[in-house]
């Protein structure tokens, strides 16, 4: 019997999916993973970190427990990975219907195809640092906070949580759970704002526009980096004991100081002139203040984000994959 561990990672072409398969091809993984239509797949991700090659892609609706339940089947994998589904908190409130299916009900069909088959398998879910809803610096977000979705999204991903909860306590599966805070690349979705500050505060050096717009940017969020927090999934779903850890840096700051510093990398100081705030961009009950404490995940896996801000700045304006 093959000793070769496989991993089935749903959403393969995100962001986290690609950097997944990336990280456990590179420990010996056998790896395979979903996308809406293999054939016509998106692989951008996965050519940039050049693995696209390396990776078999099944085509899988995750809305659609048959289609689940067959993919599992057929890929028999030892290790599943959830990281699929509607991942935009802005969207989220233009489409709460398709955030609620693309996240919960495809964490369901997970679960409960799992269950079905019987087999041993591992399972990781992700939810959001956006469960915890504010909270201050003087009183940060553990993993015993009382959970205070304010989007559509932080509801699913919720209903995620509490779903893997359930399974876990219920069946004794392996279901293993992480509260991820913002974690950005370059192989971030365009449309969220890292992508967009760093792609168009190219155009202003290059005098190609001269101003941005953004929404609220006195938001406050734990930013770090993807490939830190990759690793982090993988330490979580290797940990003796199911649970749930919360994953980010331990330091919050402003969308405000992010660009102050991202304009500074261009020599402009005054970055006041080349920036607007549109209500049209403001979501309507966002987030405010996020802080998180990831010592659980430090003093049992030994992990803790190796990038701060800065150097996180630096790697997105270079536009750095790892």
């Amino acid at each position: 019997m093959s000793s070769v561990k496989r991993a089935l990672i749903f959403g393969i072409c995100g962001q986290d999916g690609s950097y997944l398969a990336h990280s456990l091809l590179k420990k010996g993984f056998n790896v395979c993973g979903t996308s809406r239509d293999s054939f016509i797949a998106n692989k951008t991700n996965l050519e940039k970190l050049r693995i696209d090659k390396e990776v078999e892609i099944f085509s899988a609706q995750i809305n659609d427990f048959r289609s689940v339940l067959c993919t599992i089947k057929d890929t028999s994998p030892d290790y599943i990975f959830h990281m699929a589904g509607q991942t935009s908190v802005g969207l989220s409130f233009s489409m709460p219907f398709e955030s609620i299916e693309s996240i919960s009900i495809s964490t369901l069909n997970i679960l409960e195809s799992v269950r079905f088959i019987g087999k041993n398998i591992r399972i990781f879910i992700p939810c959001s640092s956006e469960c915890f809803g504010n909270n201050s610096q003087d009183d940060p977000a553990d993993e015993t906070k009382v959970l205070n979705p304010l989007s559509p999204y932080a509801v699913a991903k919720c209903s995620s949580f509490w779903l893997s909860k359930s399974y876990r306590d219920s069946y004794g599966m392996h279901i293993s759970v992480a509260f991820l805070s913002n974690h950005e690349s370059p192989l971030r979705g365009s449309k969220f704002v890292m992508s967009k500050l760093f792609r168009e505060i190219k155009k202003i050096e290059e005098k190609k526009i001269s101003r941005i717009n953004f929404g609220d940017i006195d938001i406050i969020r734990d930013w770090g980096w993807a490939p830190d927090y990759i690793e982090a999934i993988i330490d979580i779903i290797n940990y003796e004991n199911p649970e749930e850890f919360i994953i980010g840096t331990g330091t919050s700051v402003t969308l405000r100081k992010i660009i102050q510093k991202a304009f500074a990398l261009i020599g402009i100081n005054d970055y006041q002139n080349y920036i607007s705030s549109k209500e049209i961009e403001k979501r309507p009950n966002d987030l405010r203040t996020s802080y998180l404490n990831p010592s659980k995940a430090l003093n049992k896996l030994n992990w803790k984000s190796k990038t701060d801000i800065d150097a996180l700045i630096t790697k997105l304006y270079h536009n750095l994959l790892f």
